[in-house]
């Protein structure tokens, strides 16, 4: 999908920069949990040290941690998600609970998409590729961001 390519191609070029990181095994989940859960220890087993896995989705980042908690307790294995949801079951809870070491926060780009589609619409110029910023939320942050998400919801009920 769409979405897994560029987090994999993002993933990739910005390791490319830290030549001491070495990319030792990629796991195709496709989605999968189970498909994590069920080749994660024996990829873990074949690479020993192993220091941090980075995963495409906070729920494929869950799946690592608990194979981690379970099958390799003494190892100190950074897990680090994507989407960082505020919601119950959601990222941010994983960081609380220590599940996952980090999530990765990042906009939809819906309001971008609008204004790229306007411009084209209008016959404007527009930029072809478009950043959109990203928060690593981990437990020095975990706190405040709940609390930020907790007061957004608050002025949505009022």
């Amino acid at each position: 999908s769409s979405p897994a390519l560029e987090r994999m191609n993002g993933f990739n070029s910005a390791i490319e920069r830290f030549p001491q990181l070495q990319n030792v095994h990629k796991i195709y989940a496709q989605w999968e949990v189970d498909l994590v859960r069920d080749s994660l220890a024996s990829v873990l087993q074949k690479y020993p040290l192993v220091k941090a896995i980075f995963a495409h989705t906070d729920l494929m980042a869950e799946a690592a941690g608990e194979i981690i908690s379970e099958q390799f307790p003494t190892r100190n294995i950074l897990v680090v998600g994507v989407d960082g949801l505020p919601n119950e079951g959601g990222g941010i809870e994983m960081v609380e609970k220590g599940t996952i070491s980090a999530t990765l926060i990042y906009p939809s780009g819906g309001k971008e998409a609008i204004q790229i589609a306007a411009k084209i619409l209008h016959k404007q110029p527009f930029q072809k590729n478009n950043l959109l910023p990203t928060t690593l939320i981990d437990r020095s942050n975990v706190d405040i961001t709940r609390i930020q998400f907790q007061n957004i919801n608050a002025l949505k009920k009022t």
